[in-house]
């Protein structure tokens, strides 16, 4: 009796080890499983994005990715430099790649703006493009030069704006008119501070984002102002490869952000500084337009590149660029702060 008893707890023990499908026919290993066959997973392979995707790990084709990194390419439309403006005398334009490549001088502390036009033959006009972010290739600084530099842009249709060569930095270059109500338009800046700051926590150099939305319920126009440090740890300002924005569909409601590329010697290379409001993608509107450039300094420049304006294969569709960016960022934020803004005119 005692063998027998012994036996039937040996076999429930060992039956207890193999895991076991429950009734809405799930199954939980605990350790990692192989097998000599195909796995066929025709509802798709799950792979945390917080971690990445490592080579080995990823559970795609290396092929077929490859294919869709030709995909991705082909709805990513370039918008070329087309003309520019020049508010005040302290700033200027050189063409170094026509349509391709410029850059952006300040010669004197008088204010000044650029404002750098974009032509999108290829997002099409008055119709939904399913528009989802942009790469903008920029090298923000030169080297020695300390002065902070702004760029500002709008997202959605922009309604009712005001333009105003920035008398100091902390000015809004673009913000709603007086009276607007548009809940589509979103006003950004982002300042690159070129200096690193050793008294904060931690070191390095601040970055600004600030971002006008028409808050409907409120009636009334909000400032999300983001603060991010670039880790003063071999890379800066200076480093930048691209400044991007990506938003994960279409639609006033979803999740966005924008983010940096970085081509120090560090392993932070895509840097996230600043999470976002997602815009409503309309009839009329065809992607970023213009840009502005302020810096606060002389003899300073940057350079800036042709645009990639990134669509979905698809209306409605999610945008993979989004949430590849968040497997593989970096947060550099610190804090958001919300305030009330009044229009200036």
């Amino acid at each position: 009796a005692t063998s027998a008893a012994n036996s039937a707890t040996a076999a429930a023990n060992a039956l207890a080890a193999i895991p076991q499908v429950d009734d809405a026919g799930n199954m939980t290993l605990p350790g990692g499983l192989t097998a000599a066959g195909a796995i066929n997973a025709n509802g798709g392979v799950n792979i945390p994005l917080a971690v990445g995707a490592p080579t080995d790990m990823s559970a795609v084709n290396r092929l077929y990715a490859a294919g869709l990194a030709a995909v991705t390419e082909a709805f990513s439309p370039q918008s070329f430099l087309s003309d520019f403006s020049l508010y005040g005398g302290s700033v200027a334009v050189e063409q170094t790649v026509p349509g391709q490549v410029w850059r952006l001088r300040k010669m004197s502390a008088d204010p000044g703006t650029i404002q750098i036009n974009l032509i999108n033959p290829f997002l099409g006009v008055s119709n939904y493009s399913g528009w989802h972010g942009f790469v903008l290739p920029v090298a923000l600084g030169n080297t020695g030069s300390t002065a902070a530099r702004k760029l500002t842009f709008s997202l959605g249709r922009p309604g009712d704006f005001v333009k105003k060569t920035a008398a100091e930095m902390d000015m809004f270059t673009l913000s709603p008119a007086s009276g607007s109500t548009a809940s589509f338009p979103r006003f950004v800046d982002v300042t690159f501070y070129m200096v690193n700051d050793a008294a904060i926590n931690p070191a390095g150099y601040p970055v600004r984002v600030r971002e006008l939305v028409y808050d409907s319920a409120q009636a009334k126009w909000l400032c999300y102002e983001t603060l991010s440090v670039i880790p003063s740890f071999n890379t800066n300002p200076s480093c930048n490869m691209f400044l991007s924005y990506q938003q994960d569909s279409p639609g006033r409601d979803v999740r966005a952000g924008l983010w940096i590329g970085s081509n120090a010697a560090d392993s932070r290379r895509l840097l996230c500084i600043a999470d976002m409001h997602g815009v409503v993608d309309t009839f009329s509107w065809t992607g970023v337009g213009a840009l502005y450039w302020d810096s606060d300094g002389t003899n300073s420049h940057s350079y800036l590149g042709a645009m990639r304006q990134m669509t979905a294969p698809g209306y409605n569709q999610p945008n993979g660029a989004y949430d590849a960016f968040r497997a593989l960022e970096t947060r550099l934020i610190q804090s958001t702060t919300v305030t009330e803004f009044t229009p200036y005119e």
